[in-house]
């Protein structure tokens, strides 16, 4: 027999689970391993690119973020080549 309530339980502890594990790796790791490769402030970059991250989450679309995104990436000093590879 199945119990509901266990069931239930048990999803939002895996639920819990996997967003925490979002946050350390997202708010922790990564930008760790950004400073570590690049010696610089992972925040700069992400203060460069709040308005495209605003864009992204408020639009749900890609194309509606990219040229948000290409503008950030140019005023933040990104070579040309790259942002043109887009």
């Amino acid at each position: 027999s199945c119990d509901i309530g266990e069931m239930a339980q048990a999803i939002a502890l895996y639920m819990v689970t996997v967003c925490i594990g979002l946050g350390l790796q997202g708010g922790l790791v990564l930008p760790a391993l950004y400073s570590i490769t690049t010696r610089k402030s992972p925040w700069v970059v992400l203060k460069g690119f709040a308005s495209s991250l605003v864009t992204a989450f408020g639009t749900d679309s890609s194309s509606a973020t990219l040229p948000v995104t290409l503008r950030c990436a140019r005023e933040l000093g990104y070579d040309s080549n790259i942002i043109n590879f887009v």
